[in-house]
């Protein structure tokens, strides 16, 4: 049985990876990923952030790992939101991070270089006013007197397979490593501007440690781990 692969690849023998479940129980709920979205996004401010490695940020008596989903790999704000909905969110993080810093209420909170659209009033007049906002966070009816949605993440997609038959002319089909949706291209006449910002605050459901079989690299890394206050495993991939 094929096994399923992200856009950012497979992981790493040796790894340490925070991950959230795709359905994660909260007080006996099962809550999925979309309910984790931020919506509107916000902006990143001052933090300075690197899409290469994480950083701990403190803040209401909890410290949480804030982490850039670089382009490279999901070049889409929806790309990585839809994958996450599929598998469950999954972020390497560096084995010389201050586990012990790390409790159940700790979070990952993730940005994009795209996930604030400035210029979003542009997609107003070429998006369908049924378009609904992913959060519920925004009236269907007033979509367009609210600013930035999350809805137009959708409506932003770039590197999709267009639809020729169908008579949506910016419908297209968008793979990103094993998952497949449906979107639409950015409408032609809009130049976007971004700026980077929070598109996805979740738990950390638990901390996986990835097991090197052939130089025993997980040793080390599971026991840096486990310093932190969220459950711990070590798994084969």
């Amino acid at each position: 049985m094929s096994t399923a692969v992200r856009g950012c690849g497979t992981r790493v023998a040796g790894g340490i990876y925070l991950v959230t479940e795709p359905c994660f129980e909260v007080s006996d709920t099962c809550r999925p990923v979309f309910d984790f979205i931020t919506d509107p996004p916000v902006p990143t401010g001052q933090l300075h952030l690197s899409a290469l490695g994480s950083q701990m940020l403190d803040a209401r008596g909890y410290t949480h790992v804030v982490d850039v989903v670089g382009r490279e790999h999901y070049p889409n704000v929806s790309d990585f939101i839809m994958e996450s909905a599929r598998m469950g969110v999954s972020r390497r993080i560096s084995k010389l991070a201050r586990f012990e810093r790390l409790s159940v209420g700790s979070r990952l909170m993730l940005a994009h270089e795209r996930a604030i659209i400035l210029t979003y009033e542009g997609y107003h007049y070429n998006i369908p006013r049924t378009l609904s906002c992913p959060t519920d966070n925004h009236d269907t009816p007033l979509l367009r007197e609210h600013g930035m949605c999350a809805a137009y993440w959708w409506h932003d997609v770039e590197g999709g397979d267009p639809q020729p038959e169908d008579t949506d002319p910016r419908l297209v089909k968008r793979t990103i490593g094993s998952t497949t949706y449906w979107a639409h291209s950015r409408p032609m006449n809009v130049s976007p501007v971004y700026e980077m910002g929070f598109f996805m605050s979740l738990p950390i459901g638990k901390i996986e440690v990835v097991r090197d079989r052939r130089n025993g690299k997980h040793e080390q890394a599971e026991e840096r781990a486990r310093r932190a206050s969220v459950s711990v495993g070590l798994v084969d991939q």
